[in-house]
């Protein structure tokens, strides 16, 4: 599930809580994701909007819908209101597993990144040869496991031992989320293939392939078939 899919998700059974809550149908708010650590994967302010429509005070609104929403079995996050009513959500730990195993599976073209390379200020040529190797070598290193039998099963948590993997990981979802925006913002998106790219060779360049454990092997593979079809979209 990509990350507009999970936003839209998120904002179908919070408008469910509201309903339960105020026995209002209400639809005119979003839900966005958090890059910071301590508020959330996900963060909404509809308690502030909701605010005039109940005459209540935001943080009043936001304890009830976090009430509601976290005796709702079916709910598959935990809801926090937080003063002055704001509503963080914190998905299952596994979530940016989905997001990942999403972009692996996305078919690249490259119209995307010609179309964002095309700007790049006089730089598209050493940029795109750069982009092109990076696809490669990912490529190879995956045919040469897949040769050998080496299959891929999905990531878990306790397998990230390194802060380079963690932070390749939310690189490439921010880059998810940024190629799902109905406005594509080619500035921000420039500067997450830069960030992919250095972040991919320091990576590259701290481990031996043949000397990691079946584990950490799996987690490599797993980034470097996300990377893959990045750099190629």
């Amino acid at each position: 599930m990509n990350i507009n899919k999970i936003k839209l998700e998120l904002q179908r059974q919070l408008q469910d809580s509201i309903y339960n809550c105020f026995s209002i149908h209400y639809s005119d708010f979003g839900v966005q994701r958090n890059h910071k650590e301590g508020y959330g994967d996900f963060s909404s302010t509809v308690a502030f909007s909701l605010n005039k429509l109940l005459k209540k005070p935001p943080m009043e609104i936001a304890n009830n819908i976090e009430s509601e929403s976290n005796n709702n079995k079916q709910n598959k996050y935990r809801l926090e209101a937080v003063a002055p009513g704001f509503l963080n959500l914190y998905l299952p730990k596994d979530w940016k597993f989905n997001v990942i195993k999403e972009i692996q599976n996305r078919t690249g073209n490259n119209n995307l990144i010609n179309h964002v390379l095309l700007e790049s200020d006089g730089q598209y040529v050493s940029f795109k040869k750069e982009v092109l190797y990076i696809a490669h070598r990912t490529q190879w290193v995956l045919e040469v496991f897949q040769k050998e039998g080496v299959g891929l099963y999905p990531i878990r948590v306790e397998d990230i031992k390194l802060p380079i993997e963690e932070i390749l990981i939310n690189q490439m979802i921010y880059w998810d989320e940024l190629t799902g925006d109905k406005e594509l913002d080619k500035e921000k998106l420039k500067q997450c293939y830069l960030d992919i790219i250095e972040s991919f060779w320091k990576y590259h360049n701290s481990v031996v392939l043949r000397n990691l454990e079946e584990t950490q092997r799996n987690l490599l593979l797993n980034i470097f078939l996300a990377i893959k079809n990045i750099m190629m979209y």
